[in-house]
């Protein structure tokens, strides 16, 4: 198996066998994927595959087996506006709340709002964490508020 980067011509269900996808590539390639996989691929998009290849009676037939990892790693803090670090899980956990604090709302706040949200409930994230070390309920008040 092998990490490739590939622009797709194609993406549709497969004629032979419902179970997988076909994809055709722009260098004229054909590709098998499982059928769950075929929302990920549109035409003339470019996407990192993982993909294994075989020969059978002089021809090769190509497989897509996943979606390859991105080759940069993923941050482990996330750099706030103050300059200090945030931590990953309450930068993940800030995203979720505000996600479902807008979501069907078909609407979203300015830059500005939504940087204030952010960074509020990453620190509140934060300060539930210390006060969990602590010995301290997550529910308790807190003894401060955001520093913005």
């Amino acid at each position: 198996m092998q990490n490739e980067t590939i622009t797709i011509e194609y993406a549709g269900p497969s004629k032979n066998n419902p179970k997988f996808g076909s994809i055709k590539t722009n260098d004229n390639r054909w590709f098998s994927c499982p059928i769950g996989m075929l929302p990920q691929f549109t035409k003339g998009a470019t996407v990192n595959v993982v993909t294994e290849s075989k020969e059978y009676n002089g021809k090769t037939f190509y497989n897509i087996r996943g979606m390859a990892q991105p080759s940069s790693p993923t941050p482990t803090n996330t750099q706030s506006t103050s300059g200090s670090a945030i931590p990953r899980e309450a930068a993940m956990a800030a995203m979720a709340v505000i996600g479902k604090l807008y979501e069907g709302t078909g609407t979203f706040p300015g830059a500005e709002l939504l940087a204030d949200q952010f960074l509020a409930t990453a620190h509140a994230w934060m300060m539930a964490e210390d006060a969990y070390k602590e010995g301290k309920s997550r529910t308790d008040p807190a003894d401060e508020i955001a520093p913005f």
